[in-house]
């Protein structure tokens, strides 16, 4: 009999949302099911058997989600006042994270893909040049693949890296898949970076929420594993725990076997779109410039060379085929497979964009780029929030310094962030942004076509 939490007590029959949550298996850190916080017993052995999986000294389990990994991961690399080099394509929680660990924030560039309009690969010679710019950099922070499936070539980054004495902490929240198969390659955890963030759920058979981290160095174990304790829950769910166990035993049990009907699927979706004509998937066939790798589960469709915009597509996929895309911008729509997928799952999206593509047309006018623009910071991101701030109109606030976030989700990459400085660049971006039908987040701001500066 519980007479411990949770308060449902595991009696399902009390309401039918317990029952149908699967509530009768949801426990707390009982006799005999280990504590995530000390794991000795079960959850220790589980999470040993990840780090062989995957190739680290230690895996650690996550049930916030990539997030608290990355949060952890910047704190067990960095000291309060560091340096760190940032990735322009990193995802939000990199930024908070340098925020709350009181860092100064340097920015590289990732190649540039035109014809997508999307972020390439980081290359070593762009992180070389960084650090040698700024040698005091103690930490490199690097998103591969990124949330189009670009992949950059970690492992000479990681080399580069650790020949300035710094650290590598790589952001692979859509990476999970890229280990202990013949299908997908170009991990991070083999290429030598220090900390690896995965999110299992995002492609492999886990529930939503549940990510791992690596750790590939043991000097770094300890400390990541403290803050880890500090960001994390101290009441985790059980039923994410064994999400997670469950997805591993199957990568090391079934993967072989599940990640071959994974490429037979994707395989054919490929032979059933060679008809199209308008629309564009990105590295069907051969690698764009500035790609280092692709992670062939994502299909990125691009519409820029059709009449109709990637809103238009996103909206005939949902409506008319019963389909619901990942992501939308102006000229793309993002499908991602997992090893969820069947080949009729991605047979059924094939069909519908062959039908979608023999109805529309050719865009004979230039498709419309809304690039990132460059970060350029004039005080640290965790100065510049305890600043008075002010909100005025954007076209009046050229040259001023950002007290906010701002940035479309997904993918939750920002435009601006508290402390940099507002250029023609930035306006230009909030503008385009807007205009072609994406909502914006505002940290701050609260009216239209404003911002909130520094004073």
């Amino acid at each position: 009999m519980p007479m411990h939490m949770p308060g449902h007590k595991r009696n399902v029959s009390m309401a039918g949302y317990l029952k149908s949550l699967g509530a009768e298996i949801d426990i707390t850190e009982v006799q005999g099911f280990d504590n995530l916080q000390n794991p000795e017993g079960v959850l220790k052995e589980s999470m040993e058997m990840a780090a062989q999986y995957f190739g680290a000294k230690r895996s650690f389990y996550l049930v916030n989600g990539s997030t608290v990994g990355i949060l952890a991961g910047v704190f067990a690399l960095t000291g309060e006042g560091d340096t760190v080099l940032i990735a322009r394509n990193c995802h939000m929680s990199v930024f908070n994270a340098v925020t709350l660990r009181k860092l100064n924030a340097s920015f590289v560039e990732p190649e540039y893909i035109p014809e997508y309009n999307i972020a390439g690969s980081l290359t070593p010679k762009a992180v070389k040049d960084a650090l040698l710019k700024n040698p005091d950099i103690r930490l490199v922070i690097v998103t591969s693949p990124s949330y189009e499936g670009v992949i950059s070539d970690v492992k000479g980054i990681a080399d580069v890296v650790h020949s300035f004495g710094a650290s590598i902490l790589v952001d692979e929240a859509h990476g999970a898949h890229l280990y202990g198969n013949g299908v997908f390659s170009g991990g991070a955890v083999s290429a030598g970076a220090d900390i690896v963030v995965q999110s299992l759920h995002k492609t492999l058979p886990s529930l939503t929420q549940t990510a791992i981290a690596h750790v590939k160095d043991e000097r770094f174990v300890k400390c990541f594993a403290n803050w880890l304790n500090v960001f994390q829950t101290s009441s985790p769910s059980y039923i994410l725990l064994s999400s997670i166990d469950g997805c591993i035993r199957i990568l090391i049990k079934e993967g072989e076997k599940q990640f071959k009907i994974w490429q037979e699927a994707l395989n054919s979706f490929e032979d059933k779109i060679r008809p199209l004509k308008h629309l564009q998937v990105l590295c069907r066939k051969e690698l764009s410039s500035g790609i280092y790798m692709y992670d062939k589960s994502k299909i990125l469709i691009s519409t820029a060379k059709s009449d109709i915009s990637g809103y238009n597509l996103y909206e005939r996929l949902r409506e008319d085929f019963y389909i619901e895309a990942e992501m939308v911008s102006h000229s793309l729509c993002l499908c991602m497979t997992g090893m969820g997928d069947s080949e009729r799952s991605l047979l059924k999206l094939a069909s519908a964009l062959v039908e979608i593509d023999a109805e529309i047309g050719e865009n004979i006018k230039n498709p419309q780029a809304i690039k990132l623009p460059r970060i350029s910071m004039r005080i640290a991101p965790y100065k510049a929030l305890g600043y008075p701030h002010k909100e005025i109109a954007l076209d009046n606030s050229k040259g001023k310094t950002c007290a906010e976030t701002i940035y479309a989700y997904p993918p939750g990459v920002p435009i601006a962030i508290p402390g940099s400085i507002i250029t023609e660049d930035v306006i230009d971006a909030i503008k385009a942004s807007e205009l072609s039908g994406c909502k914006l987040q505002y940290s701050k701001t609260s009216k239209a076509k404003s911002i909130t500066i520094c004073l």
